[in-house]
């Protein structure tokens, strides 16, 4: 018993330690960007919750790939400034697995049809989800007040033109270390539990049950959701599973979990935006998940 809580921790460490320094970059830029990306600017082009607003925050989320681990923070920053609910969750859900490496470990097993299929088909779940985000918004059947981050936890006040570099440096680390506050202990239960499946799920089990059958779809996203792992433990797994009969379609929803029912970034939602819409993303975006996990499956099934 010792032995495997060791070898949990080992693995939870393990995990941190490859990503920190991301994690780390990906609270700095959110707190600069709280500080000094003009509001005006950016709520004009992302405080609403229309077709062309989610397709501007999915776009975002896309190029953010070369910040990997740091999207979380830095949509709690947006969203502090005024994005939209929908907005915020759409630039979440948009790529999260993607980054250079990652995707290139990806395309040498997909190939780059399949890559730029799934590549495609996220960015539409994200877009189709946050269409849905934003009627329940309207419908007030999720939380619909304006954002409650810059009252109660971030006291933010309109920037004076004359405060010097400084000041304003210090006051986006300030930013930086209240955003770690809000989603900290989250990440600190994501990297817990990617220790625990490393250790007591056997991925022999997991590739018995991925492969083209009806339930696959769902199961994979059970799979995902139990895992909690991490972008670069995931994706050399998702490969691995791929090579060895794991259906395209399966490759897609184990890659989208990593939002849709991730702890980390669903706990986050349900602190900054509100519980009705953290159960909202996760009913949503796993519904879209598994009807376009099963399309790509009909796309790509073998002759």
């Amino acid at each position: 018993m010792i032995n495997i809580i060791i070898q949990i921790l080992f693995s939870t460490l393990n995990f941190f330690f490859e990503v920190w320094h991301w994690i780390a970059l990906g609270f700095l830029v959110a707190g600069l960007i709280r500080e000094f990306v003009p509001e005006k600017q950016f709520l004009k082009m992302f405080s609403g919750s229309d077709l062309k607003a989610l397709v501007k925050a999915s776009f975002l989320g896309t190029f953010a790939q070369f910040l990997p681990h740091s999207k979380l923070p830095l949509a709690v920053s947006l969203y502090d400034m005024g994005a939209s609910r929908a907005s915020m969750i759409v630039f979440l859900v948009s790529t999260p697995w993607l980054c250079v490496v990652e995707s290139l470990i990806l395309v040498s097993f997909t190939g780059v049809q399949l890559f730029l299929f799934i590549l495609f088909m996220t960015m539409v779940v994200a877009v189709l989800g946050g269409l849905l985000i934003g009627f329940l918004e309207k419908r007030r059947i999720i939380e619909s007040e304006i954002s409650k981050v810059s009252k109660k936890k971030f006291n933010s006040q309109q920037i004076n033109n004359q405060k010097n570099q400084k000041n304003r440096l210090i006051k986006a680390l300030n930013y930086s270390l209240k955003f770690l506050k809000i989603s900290g202990k989250w990440m600190a239960i994501g990297f817990l539990g990617a220790g625990v499946a490393k250790v007591l799920i056997p991925m022999e089990t997991i590739s018995n049950f991925l492969g083209y059958s009806i339930f696959s779809i769902p199961t994979a996203l059970g799979v995902a959701a139990i895992m909690e792992l991490t972008v670069e433990a995931s994706v050399p797994i998702i490969c691995s599973l791929y090579a060895m009969g794991a259906s395209p379609g399966v490759v897609f929803t184990l890659l989208m979990a990593g939002v849709v029912t991730d702890v980390t970034e669903i706990g986050t939602i349900w602190t900054v935006i509100g519980k009705r819409t953290a159960v909202a993303t996760i009913l949503i975006f796993s519904f879209l998940t598994i009807i376009f996990g099963y399309v790509i499956n009909l796309v790509f099934i073998p002759v």
